[in-house]
C-alpha cells in the first residue's frame, strides 16, 4: 500500500502535467457515456473551479487522468473504489469523496467549498 505521500507526489505530477497543458483533454461530443450501474467506462468531470482525478485503492493505486475545469477524462468503473481528489494551484491535492458506484462523475464547487456527484 503506498503512503500519504506517494499519493501527494501523483497528485502533484498530476497538476504539473495539466498546468503544462500536456494532459487536458475532452472527451469527443460523439463519445457516448453510460446511464450508470454497469461496469465501463464513464466520465470524471470537473464542472467545479478545480482541476480533479480520481485513484483506485483496489487497482494498485492507478490513477485517472487530470480532469481541468469544465473539462471531462475517461473514467473506468468496476465497483472498485474511486476516490476523488482535488487540485490546489499549487500542486498539492485535497480529497473530495469516494464512489464505488459505475457513473459518471462530477466535481463541483471551489477549493474552499467542494464536492461531486454521480450522473
Amino acid at each position: 500500500m503506498r503512503s500519504s505521500s506517494a499519493r501527494r507526489v501523483i497528485g502533484r505530477v498530476a497538476a504539473a502535467l495539466a498546468t503544462a497543458g500536456l494532459i487536458t483533454f475532452t472527451l469527443s461530443a460523439t463519445t457516448p457515456a453510460n446511464a450508470g450501474g454497469s461496469t465501463g467506462t464513464y466520465q470524471l468531470c470537473s464542472w467545479g473551479t478545480y482541476a480533479s482525478y480520481a485513484v483506485f485503492p483496489e487497482r494498485g493505486y492507478a490513477s485517472t487522468f487530470v480532469a481541468s475545469p469544465g473539462h471531462c477524462v475517461p473514467l473506468y468503473m468496476n465497483g472498485d473504489r474511486a476516490d476523488i481528489f482535488g487540485l490546489y494551484p499549487g500542486g498539492s491535492s485535497f480529497y473530495v469523496g469516494s464512489d464505488w458506484w459505475p457513473a459518471n462523475i462530477a466535481t463541483t464547487g471551489n477549493m474552499g467549498n467542494w464536492g461531486w456527484y454521480t450522473f
